[in-house]
């Protein structure tokens, strides 16, 4: 029996939370923290090569589902000039329910994607 391997990145969410628990009720990031993260990933996934991302966070929803469908979100706006939020969640929810389960944090993926298009507002594409 042959073992084929590939590489994997491995993105691990940490947050400032309390004791084990506290997870849940700690403070959402702010959007400029969100698109400096999302924009160092990519820089670093396309540095690195091709390959699969494996992201986890404490809980295993709260961070993971917000950078997944604001990943998705900013990704499909880069590419098609137009943004559908609900899309995205709808993407991310489809592999785990509970992926963006609070409306603020669904304000949260719009508001990433407003401050994206603003702090990007003097590229051509988007004029």
């Amino acid at each position: 029996m042959s073992v084929t391997t590939r590489q994997v990145r491995l993105l691990h969410l940490l947050s400032a939370a309390g004791p084990q628990g506290a997870a849940r009720d700690t403070p959402l990031p702010s959007p400029p923290a969100l698109v400096r993260l999302l924009g160092s990933y990519q820089h670093a996934a396309t540095s690195a090569g091709a390959g699969p991302t494996v992201v986890v966070c404490r809980t295993g929803v709260k961070g993971c589902g917000l950078f997944l469908a604001c990943s998705f979100a900013l990704n499909h706006l880069s590419e098609e000039q137009e943004l559908d939020v609900v899309m995205a969640v709808a993407t991310v929810q489809r592999s785990r329910p509970q992926f963006i389960s609070t409306l603020s944090q669904l304000e949260l993926v719009y508001d990433v994607a407003l401050w994206w298009l603003e702090a990007f507002a003097t590229y051509s594409n988007f004029q």
